[in-house]
């Protein structure tokens, strides 16, 4: 077990936090999340620094939330009503999006302290910021998840969630190509299972249909 690792992250968080504070970051200790808030907008890097094997490890993430497409995915979703706060419209880990372990953080003693933070803010300067200029807002969320239908989206890797928020960003920013995409991700969600289909995903779409945004 890593000696005094919760003062260490604690540390870390504490050196990491004035230099994105400046960039409108707040950290939320109760999700270990620095959030912006723009409106409807929300940006998260997610700092998710856990014990394991002695260590203090983590690879960030990045998200965008919209609270809009979520009050929509939620209203037919299994989620309960403390857990859809947090849930992102668009969420990746930083390895996965750049496929690359090189912001992989692990804390072995005080001493590392300084290249975990130095790793953090590379993270945040180099992928995190141009991440929400090209993907933090209505239409950015749309490009994220609805330039590639038929292809898997780094940016939501379940399938279903990827699905209906496609289509809800989709109905919101009123596409002329609506009525394809609804085609193809009807077709991918059944795929992926018949029970999540019918159970939360045709509610979805039909109160699009009857309700719209």
């Amino acid at each position: 077990m890593l000696e005094n690792a919760q003062r260490i992250a604690e540390t870390i968080i504490t050196a990491f936090a004035p230099d994105v504070a400046n960039d409108g970051f707040e950290f939320d200790p109760t999700s270990s999340c620095f959030i912006r808030q723009d409106g409807d907008i929300r940006h998260v890097f997610l700092v998710p620094l856990s014990e394991k094997y002695g260590r203090l490890v983590c690879t960030p993430d990045v998200g965008v939330r919209s609270d809009l497409v979520e009050e929509i995915f939620h209203r037919t979703s299994e989620f309960s009503d403390s857990d859809t706060k947090n849930t992102s419209t668009l969420g990746v880990n930083v390895k996965l999006l750049t496929r690359s372990s090189d912001f992989d953080v692990a804390v072995a003693n005080a001493d590392d302290i300084e290249q975990a933070v130095h790793k953090l803010m590379r993270a945040f300067r180099d992928i995190s910021i141009p991440y929400f200029d090209e993907y933090g807002s209505l239409e950015g969320i749309d490009r994220a998840l609805n330039s590639n239908p038929m292809e898997p989206c780094v940016h939501m890797i379940n399938e279903r969630a990827r699905c209906s928020k496609g289509l809800i960003v989709a109905k919101i920013l009123m596409r002329s190509d609506y009525a394809r995409l609804l085609e193809t991700y009807d077709g991918k969600v059944l795929r992926a299972g018949e029970i999540t289909y019918k159970k939360y995903f045709l509610p979805l779409v039909t109160s699009l249909e009857k309700h719209g945004v």
